[in-house]
């Protein structure tokens, strides 16, 4: 047999070969399209239409980005709509009526209520709530917000917020809201910060992933999930996640601090009730939260879902930890009794 005959026929089977492993690929891909088994495609699709359609960047603001007015945007399994301000929900009038009562709630993610509808969040649902407990007409403000840490949320309160002529604000604390989006975005950058070797490695092996995810959405979403899964740190947004990437947590936690103070101090500039709300319950953090507002005289209450609460399915899917429609009827129950405990809703 001549050699170029035999060269010509190992060539044939490494592209036969390569073909079959494309095509195996596409077959994936399509499968976990069509039966998303983790929800991960969801969350990945909700989350590139969130960066898309949703989001524009502030750079001049503490906000550093915020959400567009006037959006309606069909997501994977919810709608998302945000009013005139740029807030998830219904229109605000503005001014507010003299017989109208308003709660802002303030937050990340759990506020805006990340893969449900705006009516199944439980900003939505404490609406009535508030009207059935007190008697008098109110209406609710989500100035919620994904990946937005405490400084952000100052910037949200000062510049959103306080135009509504709240009544109330509700600001839900998560754990993440400690992890400097800022230095993330810097720290990912062409020109990052000092890192050490450990993180460099890190955003590396994070970087390897996300090369897949223009040719195969699906399969790199449902490659992050197991990622995730055996290290949180790939959680962008995280404290596992910042930690991997060399920021420090303590400096976190002062410029949270420093952002509360800024929040509690607007508000009571404008005669308006402030309230600190945990998300988690039991951790350091929780314990420091509760050890700082007693300190700085901030109404302070643990929303966590308790250990029977957990028992149920609460999360949006495996690959979406965040609350579904049963999650945010059991953190209303939980906001109205902390409102109510705190005496925030007497005369």
């Amino acid at each position: 047999m001549a050699p170029n005959s035999r060269i010509q026929r190992i060539l044939v089977r490494i592209a036969v070969a390569l073909a079959a492993f494309v095509l195996a690929l596409v077959g994936v891909e399509w499968l976990l399209g069509a039966i998303d088994p983790f929800g991960a495609v969801a969350q990945g699709v909700n989350q590139r239409l969130y960066r898309s359609e949703i989001v524009a960047p502030d750079p001049t603001s503490l906000r550093l980005f915020r959400h567009k007015p006037d959006t309606h945007v069909q997501m994977r399994g919810h709608v998302f709509r945000s009013n005139s301000l740029g807030l998830r929900g219904p229109q605000i009038i503005l001014p507010k009526p003299r017989d109208q009562r308003r709660a802002l709630f303030l937050g990340d993610s759990v506020v805006l209520g990340w893969g449900v509808s705006d009516e199944d969040t439980f900003v939505a649902h404490c609406e009535p709530e508030l009207e059935a407990a007190t008697g008098l007409s109110w209406d609710t403000v989500n100035a919620g917000h994904l990946l937005h840490d405490s400084t952000q949320e100052l910037g949200v309160l000062e510049e959103v917020g306080m135009p509504c002529d709240p009544d109330l604000v509700v600001h839900v604390f998560v754990e993440n809201d400690i992890v400097s989006t800022r230095e993330v975005r810097e720290t990912r950058s062409e020109k990052p910060r000092e890192m050490t070797p450990e993180a460099r490695r890190f955003l590396e092996r994070v970087g390897l992933l996300a090369r897949i995810r223009p040719y195969f959405p699906n399969i790199h979403s449902n490659l992050q999930f197991l990622f995730i899964q055996s290290r949180p740190a790939g959680q962008q947004g995280s404290s596992e996640h910042a930690q991997a990437m060399g920021l420090s947590l303590e400096e976190g936690w002062e410029r949270s601090k420093t952002a509360l103070r800024g929040m509690r101090n607007l508000c009571t500039e404008r005669g308006v009730r402030f309230v600190i709300l945990d998300y988690q319950r039991g951790n350091r953090l929780s314990e420091a939260l509760e050890a700082f507002c007693r300190e700085e005289g901030i109404p302070y209450d643990s929303i966590a879902f308790d250990a029977e609460d957990r028992m149920q399915e609460l999360a949006v899917s495996p690959a979406d930890a965040h609350a579904n429609e049963l999650g945010h009827r059991i953190l209303t129950a939980n906001i109205m009794d902390s409102l109510k405990k705190l005496g925030l809703l007497d005369d």
